[in-house]
């Protein structure tokens, strides 16, 4: 219609306003339907995680998760692993103990940490079930740093001062390691300021 109107037409101005309300309603639409999949992809992944309480909240969002190693000074060869999930304002180390509705042996952990690695979304989760085993808040102030540890390689430590922890993961392959760096940096950006994360630290084992 704007390419159809005469330059100095009476029509326009009320052209180009409509268009404009075009465009801000089409970004309205884009932005809920980008919100409700989040929401959708973030229920899904609250009913296979238990261990704690009061994990449903409005301001939440699931940002990424994957299989990683991480450093464990009491592990006999000084590494241990688990199945880890990023939100907006938290970081939940997790251990699966149903896949696919069936219970899951520790000598089997690795094995099925691979398999789900290879799922393509969030929905294939449905059928699984993980443990919480430790909560780390990410807050403002959280620092992330990417480095190589001497005996395991490419490395990202993750220290969250409100949890008043620290964790450091280690990989097998640099990309994996900045994949995981960036996630982390970006969701620091995203995170909660101080005080507010003060107010919904009230995250605890069951």
């Amino acid at each position: 219609m704007l390419k159809n109107s005469p330059p100095l037409s009476p029509d326009t101005d009320k052209l180009v306003e409509c268009y404009q309300l075009i465009l801000d309603v089409a970004a309205w639409i884009n932005e809920k339907k980008l919100y409700e999949e989040e929401r959708e992809k973030y229920n899904i992944v609250l009913k296979i995680i238990t261990g704690l309480y009061d994990m449903n909240k409005s301001c939440r969002r699931f940002i990424v998760s994957g299989y990683c190693k991480y450093l464990d000074m009491e592990s006999p060869n000084g590494v241990n692993s688990a199945y880890f999930f990023l939100f907006n304002d938290v970081l939940i180390e997790t251990q699966v103990i149903r896949h696919h509705n069936h219970k899951i042996k520790r000598k089997q952990l690795f094995n099925v940490y691979k398999l789900i690695n290879d799922y393509g979304t969030v929905e294939d989760f449905k059928d699984d079930m993980f443990q919480v085993q430790c909560v780390f808040m990410v807050t403002e102030d959280a620092i992330v740093s990417y480095g190589t540890n001497p005996s395991f390689g490419p490395s990202i430590s993750f220290t969250s001062p409100l949890s008043d922890m620290q964790v450091t993961l280690v990989f097998d392959n640099p990309l994996d390691a900045n994949a995981w760096f960036v996630a982390l940096a970006y969701t620091i950006k995203l995170s909660p300021r101080l005080n507010e994360s003060k107010n919904i630290f009230n995250i605890r084992n069951e």
